[in-house]
């Protein structure tokens, strides 16, 4: 088996921090340490470039027409039925 190079695991670690980059929610020092491994990275480039898109698609989602009253009520009663079921003892 061959290694990680230094630079896969740098990867590997900055993967799960691109969602926290765009929210701006990650400590300045690592922010910038993010941004200075991107600079290096078009595989991570890549990654916050579809991290981006899927951002866009899931507010398009949120703004689209909502479910009919009807739909809602009847799936949430579903899921409480469900959860009853869930809490009952086994037979």
């Amino acid at each position: 088996m061959i290694p990680p190079r230094p630079h896969d695991l740098l990867c590997d670690a900055t993967r799960p921090q691109l969602s926290a980059l765009l929210d701006g929610s990650l400590d300045p020092d690592v922010a910038r340490t993010l941004q200075l491994h991107l600079l290096d990275c078009r595989r991570c480039r890549a990654r916050l470039a579809q991290e981006r898109k899927l951002r866009v698609a899931l507010a398009r989602l949120r703004d689209a027409t909502p479910a009919p009253d009807t739909l809602r009520e009847r799936v949430s009663e579903a899921m409480r039925r469900a959860e009853r079921a869930d809490l009952e003892p086994a037979r």
